[in-house]
């Protein structure tokens, strides 16, 4: 865990001089240099070894998306493998980054979480089609909610030419008005909550709907995991219930009845494992802002609500490397090392 402890050493210092400063300058290098850090990795991430295969033409790549598919014929034009995950890496991380400057009150926390929390850096070393797909999509929602309505067109065109899954997705960008209105009443989320839980059957009952992907719900591929996360991406939506009175400007009211969606859609797909609930991951960002937008205005009671969020953070972050260690099927991420280290 050499590599990760180093990297977040170097994300608090240039999060703390950005913050201080109140200079972008060090925001984009911490940008930069986790660009770099998730670009340059070799053996981590569970479909790590399936995209390299790809591009060392080992397996077809025909059945991929058009952007995901174009990135690989470059590495294996250039013959340079890393040139995939470091330009799918530039995608996704510089559209967190611009989703959290240009929505959140705090950019420095926000990104800080993005590396932290589960669902979100650490995972998309392994879904990069899907994760170069969220940034696309997050960027798309930030363009829309500035009026910026073509080039929002635009990054929905490529979130869904990374990963076809966000296409379901993209109404929740064009019912901004209605879903801006009010916050969704508690007892109301409460109610969606367990409906949504004592429901989920009817999604295997017709899952043959799926074609293709039905075996991810009823076959073999059908994976174990995930619940923990649905339990904890509960306990968050009581915290910023908890502080939604804090919650006052219609994009806030935006992000915070989405993030509601999102734990409602996670708990309804929770038990079919973590290849049918991951379809819901693209939602799971809508909390960084969150965090940002309840924090506490005494500054004493702000500074203690700070330290806890990134104690919380830190513990997930680490929680998450700890598991992967414990994998009965792969390490996937703590055998992290440079690209140009691998044969070392």
């Amino acid at each position: 865990m050499f590599y990760y402890t180093l990297f977040l050493l170097i994300v608090l210092c240039l999060l703390i001089l950005s913050n201080k400063i109140k200079n972008d300058f060090f925001f984009y290098i911490l940008v930069i240099i986790t660009v770099l850090f998730s670009g340059l990795r070799y053996d981590a991430g569970n479909d790590f070894f399936s995209y390299y295969s790809m591009i060392t033409n080992v397996v077809d790549i025909n059945r991929l998306e058009l952007i995901p598919r174009l990135l690989i014929e470059i590495a294996i034009a250039f013959e340079q493998p890393f040139l995939f995950f470091l330009l799918s890496s530039t995608c996704y991380i510089f559209s967190i980054a611009y989703f959290c400057k240009k929505n959140s009150q705090n950019k420095e926390l926000s990104f800080l979480l993005f590396i932290l929390l589960p669902l979100s850096f650490l995972t998309s070393f392994g879904y990069i089609r899907q994760y170069m797909s969220i940034g696309f999509y997050l960027v798309a929602l930030s363009l829309f909610l500035n009026k910026k309505k073509k080039k929002s067109f635009i990054f929905m065109l490529l979130a869904i030419l990374s990963h076809t899954s966000s296409i379901i997705f993209i109404p929740l960008i064009i019912l901004h008005k209605i879903i801006s209105r009010k916050k969704i009443n508690i007892l109301i989320t409460i109610s969606l909550i367990i409906a949504s839980y004592s429901f989920s059957w009817i999604i295997k009952e017709y899952s043959y709907l799926a074609g293709n992907y039905q075996h991810y719900i009823t076959g073999k591929n059908v994976i174990d995991a995930g619940k923990k996360i649905g339990y904890i991406c509960l306990l968050l939506l009581i915290y910023f219930y908890t502080l939604s009175i804090r919650i006052k400007n219609k994009n806030n009211i935006y992000f915070f009845n989405i993030f509601v969606i999102f734990v409602i859609l996670y708990i309804l797909l929770m038990d079919f494992g973590e290849y049918v609930v991951r379809i819901s991951y693209i939602l799971f960002p809508i909390s960084y802002i969150l965090f940002s937008s309840t924090l506490l205005k005494n500054k004493n009671l702000r500074l203690l609500q700070l330290l806890a969020i990134i104690l919380f953070g830190l513990s997930m972050f680490y929680t998450t490397l700890y598991l992967a260690s414990k994998n009965t099927t792969r390490d996937f991420l703590t055998n992290y090392s440079f690209i140009f280290l691998k044969n070392t």
